[in-house]
């Protein structure tokens, strides 16, 4: 009886310190990607991404590049 308990305690432990590394950020773009048209030289041109966190831990976004 003693080992029982001892390997559901065990069990249990175990679950419940692993339980937060299923908890993660989910970044999802909904459109990645935009083509401008041609535009005279000089104009400022600018388009919003929409960028959404569909985790449920906090997403933080470090750094951006453009190609």
């Amino acid at each position: 009886m003693k080992k029982i308990f001892l390997l559901i305690t065990t069990f249990l432990l175990i679950l419940m310190t692993g339980a937060g590394a299923w908890a993660a950020p989910k970044l999802s773009v909904v459109k990645s990607t935009f083509e401008f048209d041609a535009v005279p030289e000089g104009t400022v041109i600018r388009h919003n991404f929409i960028i959404k966190n569909n985790g449920d831990e906090t997403l933080l976004i470090k750094s951006v590049r453009t190609d």
